[in-house]
């Protein structure tokens, strides 16, 4: 094979650090031509590490008469080395060269070079995932600050960024608020136990970066189609798979529950004297004389303690003084007033447990226990209210540390009112409201140094202020030193004392999760039943261990009735990600997959592959041509979608008991049921959820939602199945869907977006999304199919929220005159605006996704939305009469996402998914099954 053929349909380069396809070394001449494939690539299943990894090798000759570099490894070490970049370009169906899908791999260990008995050289290949996948310090790089909810996508970003990686990608559900531990691990491997918990894989793709995908089993638009004859037998094997599902699986995993440090009280205590003790003659009434209230308490790296003091200012000046200015002893004067408060602020270093800077000590007392003879004397003419408090002591007490919690020295600096002057002499009340500043009193000082091993030399110096305690001295008082010594301690008497370290601002308390999924057994299983148990790191709470049961109780089952597809290397492969959908047809049925694993493989002159699928659904079809995309019309279904999860009732138990107790399980939609049992009585107030299969019984005050079917009215422990599955009815009415998987067009109909300013298609909640870079939007002309006018009408959308003043989805001319605007506010509150008709909703959470339906409904002249937080389920609703009914306002306007009649866009990183416009007003049963349990439902449902 000669470099000019070969390079019509693929070229190779190996590169050292900093070169290029342009600098680097092409190796396409030396490409052995093995029938098996001389360049082979394989990416992983995704499993519990939350990482798809790609590996291969390539396999290289020397050509004849080759006069390039050695491809010893021995003599040419540089270009064969650890982490050497091996460029891989194949031809599209224009014959021009694009990258490979994995074209961005790395030589993983040193090759053995080619000798006499072997003129091969053999590359060992993997991907960055694998390249930086080694042992790496135990020190905490997850940038999460204890008690602060951290989104997913930040940890990972953060992890792969610590090893030179970048991530774009966006793992939403569970934040965590803990710094995650690692041992005897990788960043990388750490940054997948992050995101598997999210429910995502991390892969790389050809351009070098790690992205994020779903594990999302419900089967969206595929992006490739292979139609397989009946004799195809070398095209399409079915696959079982390696592993039997299990009918029961279950998840356990460590995470931790954060909680603040609980640091902080109050104490008052109170002394009560009888009154004649204040006053002679009055009686032995028993009155409160002190009062005392001590505080203590964290506020961010500080810690404060403060006492306040209070008395009867019968007791700071005697009651001659009240009795001269006309006070009764019943009046006034006994109650209490502030006479001394002191403050202790302890400051910290900000970091966890940070090692304690400073403590400021204050005292303030009131201006009559000065000078309690000269106020005597020289009352002020009005209120004797003026007893105001002054600042009576102030002493600030610095650390320098040498190493670690080690003090170096302690500095002392004490402040005081130059000789308590309360006032100018013989004018008290001209000193009303003058500051009393504070003077330099005191310093000292203490310095440690280590002379030798266990030999510490201390230094202490002492300087004061000459006091004066009468007058009204105005002069400075310099400090004079009294005291300097130095101590030498060979014993340790004399070294620094330890360093005080804050309290954690939290707690964090480890908790073992626990999460469980049953599905349908197998035929046989109940001879040899199987459960399966998978470990996760880094969980929150048991919904987010159900839900991981679930999924992986699922990719068992669709695992074991796949299939495999080789085909030839097409332009669709090009846009290849983790999970892509991968449907065939055979024997006149077409079954839809999963690619679960890809190998790539370059042989002689052809570039193939090798899909292996996860099976998650068969539809009818037709051997002579394909159904219409985006998937075959659900009326011809022999056998539903596996996914998304229902969650069934499968058995309920009663007995007379004021509140019913319900199991639930998850099992594949449109399966059949497995026998189901129940008990009858007499439920008072019993509730089920999604009752697939309703069974009798008193219910008194019982209530279901999604009944869907039922027999026996008062059947007292009556039984009810469903013999037919049953089949949404989200697509009545349903005249926009844009679910943003591969482009901006309308999926049911002629609708499209126009694409103005680069917004991406990358990973969003279902499948990919919109993404928004804050300079751009979706625009589409006004028709009769995106406007409401006076009908009803729905608006769904999934959103994930980046904080601010932000449009969704807007149509209109301007401010008032607007068909339908949904936004958000500089305070985040979502709102829903039709014409001069607003509603406001509760603020949402930057980083977290929501499912926003919105609706209009004609007859009642009401406009309502309903707001679901897909990460926890908490809601938020509204609905009200219209005030200002406005039927053609913005009618000829267009329909814009991301931006709305001003310049006003989508902030960058914000995602829309799953966009969908009704011409009816969706019940409550189909809002649920719109949010899915969280998983959320896209067309086509």
């Amino acid at each position: 094979m000669t470099v000019n053929l070969s390079a019509r349909g693929y070229r190779i380069w190996v590169c050292k650090p900093g070169e290029d396809e342009s600098t680097g070394l092409e190796v396409t001449q030396a490409c052995s031509g093995a029938s098996e494939g001389f360049f082979l690539a394989t990416d992983e299943q995704i499993s519990e590490t939350g990482i798809l990894r790609t590996t291969g090798k390539l396999s290289l000759q020397i050509p004849i008469a080759w006069t390039g570099e050695s491809f010893s490894s021995w003599e040419n070490p540089e270009r064969w080395a650890i982490g050497n970049h091996v460029i891989v370009k194949v031809a599209d169906q224009s014959k021009s060269l694009r990258l490979h899908p994995r074209s961005h791999l790395f030589i993983l260990k040193d090759p053995i070079p080619p000798y006499p008995g072997n003129p091969q050289i053999e590359l060992s290949l993997g991907d960055a995932l694998v390249l930086l996948d080694f042992r790496q310090p135990d020190d905490d790089k997850s940038g999460i600050e204890f008690g602060t909810n951290t989104p997913r996508t930040d940890i990972i970003a953060t992890l792969l960024e610590t090893v030179g990686l970048e991530f774009n990608g966006s793992v939403e559900q569970y934040p965590l608020n803990y710094p995650i531990p690692k041992t005897q691990a990788s960043y990388i491997k750490q940054a997948g136990a992050v995101a598997i918990g999210g429910l995502r894989g991390l892969w790389v793709d050809k351009q070098g970066v790690v992205r994020a995908q779903t594990i999302n089993l419900k089967p969206a638009k595929r992006l490739f189609k292979q139609t397989i004859g009946v004799n195809d037998a070398d095209g399409f094997t079915p696959a079982q798979g390696g592993e039997r599902p299990a009918p029961l699986v279950k998840v356990s995993g460590t995470g931790y529950v954060v909680s603040a440090t609980n640091d902080q009280g109050r104490t008052v205590s109170e002394e009560y004297l009888p009154r004649e003790s204040i006053v002679e003659g009055a009686g032995a009434a028993k009155t409160l004389a002190v009062r005392t209230i001590e505080t203590w308490g964290w506020s961010a790296n500080l810690r404060v303690r403060q006492i306040s003091e209070e008395k009867a200012r019968g007791l700071l000046i005697d009651n001659g003084f009240y009795e001269q200015l006309g006070f009764k002893p019943d009046g006034s004067p006994y109650a209490l007033r502030p006479s001394k408060t002191s403050i202790e602020t302890s400051v910290y270093e900000q970091s966890e447990e940070g090692r304690l800077n400073k403590v400021i000590e204050k005292s303030r007392e009131p201006r009559g226990v000065v000078l309690r003879d000269y106020y005597l004397s020289n009352p002020p003419d009005n209120n004797p209210g003026f007893l105001s408090m002054m600042n009576a002591s102030e002493a600030t007490t610095s650390y320098q540390y040498k190493s670690g919690t080690q003090t170096k020295s302690i500095a002392k600096t004490r402040l005081e009112p130059l000789g308590k002057i309360a006032g100018k002499a013989n004018n008290w009340s001209e000193s009303l409201g003058s500051p009393d500043p504070l003077f330099t009193a005191e310093t000292s000082r203490q310095e440690w140094t280590e002379v030798n091993k266990g030999e510490w030399e201390e230094k202490e110096k002492l300087q004061q202020a000459a006091r004066v305690s009468t007058g009204s001295i105005a002069a400075f008082l310099s400090l004079a030193t009294v005291r300097d010594r130095t101590t030498t301690s060979r014993s340790g008497e004399s070294q620094p004392p330890a360093a005080n370290t804050r309290k954690p601002k939290q707690n964090r308390e480890e908790k073992q999760y626990e999460g469980e999924a049953k599905f349908k057994p197998l035929t046989g299983a109940d001879f040899s039943p199987r459960e399966r148990t998978y470990q996760f790191d880094y969980l929150t709470s048991e919904e987010q261990a159900d839900k991981l049961a679930e999924v992986f109780g699922q990719l068992l089952k669709c695992r074991h009735q796949g299939f495999r597809v080789m085909s030839d290397f097409n332009d669709s492969w090009f846009s290849y990600h983790p999970m892509s959908r991968l449907d065939v047809e055979f024997n006149g049925a077409i079954y839809l997959g999963l690619t679960d694993s890809v190998t790539w493989t370059l042989a002689n002159d052809q570039t193939f592959i090798v899909a292996d699928c996860m099976r998650v659904g068969r539809t009818a079809g037709a051997s002579d041509s394909y159904p219409a995309e985006p998937n075959p019309d659900p009326a011809a279904t022999t056998e539903q979608p596996i996914i998304p999860l229902q969650r069934l009732i499968l058995k309920a138990t009663g007995a007379i008991a004021l509140s019913g107790s319900a199991t639930h399980y998850p099992i594949a939609k449109g399966i059949a049921l497995p026998p189901i049992s129940a008990l009858g009585g007499f439920g008072f107030g019993g509730k089920a959820l999604r009752l697939r299969a309703a069974f009798g019984g008193f219910g008194i005050g019982g209530r279901s939602r999604r009944s869907y079917g039922a027999k026996g009215a008062i059947g007292f422990g009556g039984r009810a199945t469903i013999d037919q599955p049953v089949v949404s009815g989200l697509a009545s009415g349903l005249v926009g869907a844009w679910t943003f998987d591969t482009n901006f067009n309308d999926a049911i109909g002629n609708s499209h977006f126009t694409n103005i300013g680069g917004q991406a298609i990358a990973p969003g909640w279902i499948g990919n999304a919109a993404v928004f870079n804050g300079a751009g939007y979706l625009t589409q002309p006004s028709n009769s199919a995106v406007s409401i006018g006076d009908r009803d009408c729905t608006i769904a959308l999934i959103y994930s929220h980046r904080g601010g003043a932000r449009p969704l989805l807007h149509k209109g001319t301007d401010a008032l005159e607007v068909e339908y605007y949904l936004y958000t506010t500089s305070g985040n509150a979502f709102r829903f605006a039709r014409g001069g008709n607003i509603l406001n909703g509760t603020p949402l959470i930057s980083g977290q996704t929501y499912l926003i339906i919105c609706w209009h409904s004609f007859a009642d002249d009401q406009m309502g939305f309903e707001i679901r937080n897909m990460n926890d389920g908490t809601t938020s609703t509204d609905q009200r009469d219209q005030l200002d009914p406005y039927a053609a306002y913005g009618l000829d306007s267009p329909m814009q996402v991301g931006k709305n009649h001003t310049t006003l866009m989508l902030q960058n990183t914000s995602y829309i998914d799953a966009l969908h416009l009704w011409h009816r007003v969706l019940t409550s049963a189909e809002r649920d099954e719109l949010y899915n349990g969280g998983i959320g439902n896209e067309y086509p449902f």
